[in-house]
């Protein structure tokens, strides 16, 4: 057994031995092999596979929560504070930032402000309304001569005078002027009206003089004391019209022209500006002709040039009776001969008028006369004369250049291109054709002057600036 076992193992050996042998031999013929080939062996650069063996896809995008909530600050206020910072938690009703209310602040006390203007307006409206009421007609003294037939007075164009009484003067108490002294109200025998010096006429006060009526011939007089009878002061005798078309109302200021009453005629002339310059007073006045009023200088871009072509066309093209006054400019100067020879327009043909430099008022006088005051500046800013004719309620034409377009705001005026006579010589033409249209521009012109010159609302809005400057400095 001992024999058999031992035989057993020397062939395993041997077995193991010859095994690995033969792998041995089998490894060095590969490798013997695989060093003698003499074929080059292919290969692929790796910029070649990546196109092609990749089966690879990729997406991009943002990562968002489903209850995520965007907030965007308003364009038109300023955010003064942020009161969250990023990644904080916060919950509804929990104030984010905070605006900068001053404009809207402003806004508000501008509205207000219109409120208590309207109010103002309405209480002065219940007081003229309450003087009318008030007013208690003349009873004149019976004379003491036996009577006579009366005879017809022929109609002048002048008012005539109550007859000087003969009894002492009877002083009126404020509250009830105006006070009726006497007349019927006809050219030939006008009303006669005793009033306070600083009486203020309204549209509502000359509707309710004229009634149903068509026209009326009132005097108003200012008198020594505001006494009946007394030292005459000022009178201004008016020729009222109803205009049936527009319902607006005419007036025609009657003014002596004899040698004794031409000192009279400046009182006149002063209480008629009174009347036309009222901001409640809506008038158009009675003019023979179309009339143009500008303020200019000596200055190539000050629109000269523009008024002589702009005349010119209306001249030849329409048969409006107007007439261009120029004030600030005289006639004689080389300024103004130049610019003629060079269009070959002469002013004196195409109706133009240089009245050369005048007194404030003077020219308040001149616009009260006037139909429509033309801005022709090529360059400006915010010119004063324009803001003045638009007070006065005048309807104003302006180039639209600068600062300009915002003065007529809210159609207070109307704008043309710089050096477009054509346009301008339509839009006057337009006019003076449409009392109406003069009567609307007119009102405009006044409502948004007294807003933009209102003091109040001046100092509100100068006052706000001055805050925001310090908050933020």
């Amino acid at each position: 057994m001992r024999a058999l076992h031992k035989k057993k193992s020397v062939k395993a050996i041997v077995i193991s031995g010859v095994s690995l042998l033969l792998a041995a031999a089998i490894v060095v013929g590969v490798l013997w092999y695989l060093g003698h080939r003499s074929d080059p062996v292919k290969v692929a650069p790796v910029s070649m596979l990546m196109g092609w063996l990749s089966n690879e896809s990729t997406q991009s995008g943002n990562v968002t929560a489903d209850n995520l909530q965007k907030i965007y600050a308003s364009d038109t206020q300023t955010v003064t504070a942020l009161l969250v910072q990023e990644g904080q938690t916060v919950k509804k009703g929990d104030p984010l930032f905070r605006y900068d209310t001053t404009l809207s602040d402003i806004q508000v006390e501008r509205q207000e402000i219109a409120v208590k203007q309207d109010d103002l307006n309405l209480n002065k409206a219940k007081k003229d309304l309450a003087n009318i009421n008030r007013l208690r007609p003349y009873v004149p003294t019976q004379p003491t001569d036996p009577p006579t037939e009366p005879t017809e007075p022929e109609p002048t164009d002048e008012p005539t005078q109550p007859p000087e009484p003969t009894e002492p003067t009877v002083p009126i108490a404020p509250e009830e002027l105006p006070y009726l002294m006497g007349g019927e109200g006809t050219q030939a025998s006008p009303l006669f009206y005793l009033c306070a010096a600083d009486m203020q006429y309204d549209q509502s006060y000359f509707e309710e003089l004229l009634g149903e009526k068509t026209e009326l011939w009132v005097v108003f007089q200012v008198r020594e004391g505001n006494a009946l009878h007394a030292e005459l002061l000022s009178e201004l005798p008016l020729k009222l019209t109803r205009d049936e078309e527009t319902q607006s109302i005419r007036f025609t200021v009657f003014i002596p022209e004899q040698d004794d009453v031409k000192e009279e005629n400046k009182t006149l002339r002063a209480a008629a500006a009174d009347v036309s310059a009222s901001p409640d007073v809506t008038v158009v006045s009675e003019l023979d002709r179309f009339t143009i009023i500008s303020t200019i200088s000596e200055t190539m871009y000050k629109g000269l040039d523009l008024i002589l072509k702009t005349s010119a066309l209306l001249k030849e093209n329409t048969s409006i009776n107007f007439v261009w006054k120029i004030v600030g400019i005289r006639s004689n100067t080389d300024f103004v001969k130049r610019l003629e020879r060079i269009l070959s327009i002469r002013s004196n043909d195409v109706n133009i008028e240089y009245l050369g430099v005048m007194t404030a008022e003077q020219i308040v006088e001149l616009q009260l006369q006037s139909n429509v005051y033309v801005h022709p500046s090529y360059i400006d800013n915010s010119p004063n004369s324009l803001c003045e004719a638009q007070l006065i309620g005048m309807p104003v034409i302006a180039c639209n250049v600068g600062g300009v377009s915002t003065l007529l705001k809210n159609d207070s005026g109307i704008l043309v291109p710089a050096n477009a006579p054509y346009e301008l010589a339509y839009h006057l033409r337009n006019l003076a054709e449409n009392v109406s249209l003069q009567k609307d521009i007119s009102e405009k012109c006044k409502k948004e002057a007294a807003f933009r010159h209102d003091r109040e609302s001046i100092k509100i809005d100068l006052l706000n600036t001055y805050r925001n400057i310090l908050t933020h400095v």
